[in-house]
């Protein structure tokens, strides 16, 4: 549930994207349609479920960074949205085709891998059950390695197999594309996951 500082933060956020609102009953904002441009406030969005719903032209959506989305909104906009409502940040380079996602974990999760600042009896209890168990930070790190090498691997070997497929059937323009955009996915991975196997 939203606080009445986060629902100012989101109300602002629309304002400034959308023009000035007006509030409604439900907390929901009725704000001019940016689709169909109609002339009276046919835009609704409730900020408790964050579906948003035009009256005129029935643009529509269930998220309303959504909706900032398509209308190419600054990111700053969009990852404090991301904040307040807890979804997964997707930052998409200018520059390249390169997509960085940001996965964000529940406020309640405090890694092991860090130690907190000041005193965290709570994570004093997690370290000790954890050094009673006999799980180091090695053994954290090797798991880690394990599920890239059982489950992203095979990907891996499963696109050079396509790619192969692609190589072996034709050398049309359209399947060379495709190619060429799988092996630029590969190439990533693979530096993702040397990445990886250095820390």
């Amino acid at each position: 549930m939203l606080s009445h500082h986060e629902k100012q933060q989101v109300i602002n956020i629309l304002d400034e994207v959308l023009g000035v609102g007006t509030s409604l009953k439900n907390d929901e904002q009725a704000h001019y349609c940016p689709f169909c441009h109609h002339h009276k406030k046919k835009l609704q969005i409730n900020l408790k479920t964050q579906k948003w719903h035009c009256w005129v032209c029935d643009a529509k959506g269930k998220r309303i960074n959504r909706l900032l989305k398509r209308l190419h909104v600054d990111s700053r906009k969009l990852k404090k949205l991301y904040e307040i409502y807890g979804d997964d940040y997707v930052v998409y380079s200018k520059d390249t085709e390169d997509e960085k996602v940001e996965l964000r974990l529940p406020n309640e999760f405090q890694s092991l891998l860090k130690e907190p600042k000041g005193l965290n009896p709570l994570f004093r209890k997690v370290k000790e059950y954890v050094r009673k168990r006999g799980i180091t930070t090695r053994d954290i790190n090797a798991i880690i390695l394990v599920i890239v090498i059982v489950v992203i691997m095979p990907i891996v070997l499963l696109f050079q197999v396509m790619m192969e497929i692609i190589d072996s059937i034709t050398s049309s323009h359209v399947l060379y594309s495709m190619r060429k955009s799988l092996s630029i996915k590969i190439r990533r991975f693979r530096k993702t996951l040397s990445c990886l196997k250095t820390k």
